[in-house]
């Protein structure tokens, strides 16, 4: 019994181990810097809440279809996104005072990233006849979507807009010693690609509640 315990622990910590993860830049586009128009004459507060946590992270197939696999990633999603808002909050609103006389809910509702295969059984198949011995190629679809509703009390009346963000991207691995490409015109790995798009669709959801918030005076 204590064989199988030990034989089980050491399966656990090798999962755990072999997890990747997805590392992605809290940082701002200079694009998104350049079109923040401060507001000193309103004090905000931008209060974040969030359904999903940090941590593991299975990609779906395509259309969010279920994927069989059990491996995933970890993924700091609702950290960084958290962090992200807060320093767009910093460079929007300065004046942080205790008195404030606007809040700006925002929730994350969904976060998903997707990641499958683009080839079809027969050109996989003669991919691999064509890279025996010299390595066969994959190309994969890599997709980062995100759900987020922004709430505001405003003369009174309580304003809602639903934000929905996505991104794609093609990677291609190959085996052989080949290194892997990305669209992004780099070279870089699976998890980095992920990472990419995962900026990206943080950045859009940023430029597109800065946009909405100046469509409302602030």
């Amino acid at each position: 019994m204590k064989k199988v315990l030990f034989f089980l622990t050491l399966s656990v910590l090798f999962n755990i181990s072999c997890v990747l993860t997805i590392h992605v830049s809290p940082r701002l586009y200079n694009a998104l810097n350049v079109s923040i128009k401060p507001n000193n004459m309103i004090p905000v507060t931008v209060e974040f809440s969030s359904s999903i946590q940090d941590g593991l992270v299975i990609p779906y197939h395509q259309d969010k279809e279920l994927n069989s696999r059990e491996s995933g990633y970890y993924l700091s999603q609702n950290t960084t996104i958290h962090e992200m808002l807060n320093e767009y909050n910093r460079k929007k609103f300065p004046s942080q005072e205790t008195d404030d006389i606007l809040k700006i809910f925002i929730h994350l509702d969904d976060f998903w990233i997707e990641e499958y295969i683009t080839d079809n059984e027969t050109i996989r198949f003669l991919s691999f006849l064509g890279g025996l011995g010299s390595g066969s190629s994959t190309n994969y679809m890599l997709t980062a979507n995100m759900f987020l509703t922004v709430k505001l009390l405003k003369d009174g009346e309580l304003l809602t807009k639903t934000i929905f963000v996505n991104f794609e991207n093609t990677f291609r691995t190959g085996g052989g010693g080949e290194e892997s490409k990305s669209n992004y015109g780099g070279m870089t790995s699976l998890t980095g690609t992920h990472a990419l798009n995962i900026n990206h669709i943080n950045n859009r959801a940023i430029m597109i509640l800065n946009t909405y918030l100046e469509e409302l005076g602030l």
